[in-house]
């Protein structure tokens, strides 16, 4: 056991990605933190690791505070954090990305 005893918040661990790496570090000996937005997923991956759950969004800092003293008062300290959570980012079109990105260099020359 690689992760015997390490303590771990693993964001975006609701599912996906993050639910893989939350259940492989449990199974490797880590104690997991499991953050994510949506609860129901969670509330499950938590319970199917013997993990606690965090109900967090990782793109505000109080919150980001929270997990940390949930690690600190659970665990009594934190040694890994894996920020596998995803924030959705506006798209546009290429074109228009690419023309405004050319605009904003021309204008700097």
């Amino acid at each position: 056991m690689r992760l015997q005893d390490k303590i771990a918040i693993v964001t975006g661990a609701g599912s996906g990605f993050g639910e893989g790496i939350a259940r492989r570090f449990a199974q490797e000996g880590a104690k997991v933190l499991v953050a994510d937005i949506n609860v129901e997923g969670g509330k499950r991956v938590a319970g199917a690791i013997q993990g606690e759950f965090v109900q967090a969004d990782v793109t505000r800092a109080a919150d980001w505070a929270r997990l940390v003293q949930a690690a600190s008062a659970g665990f009594g300290r934190l040694d890994i954090v894996v920020n596998n959570a995803g924030g959705r980012i506006e798209t546009s079109p290429i074109s228009r990305s690419a023309k405004r990105s050319s605009t904003r260099s021309t204008r700097s020359t």
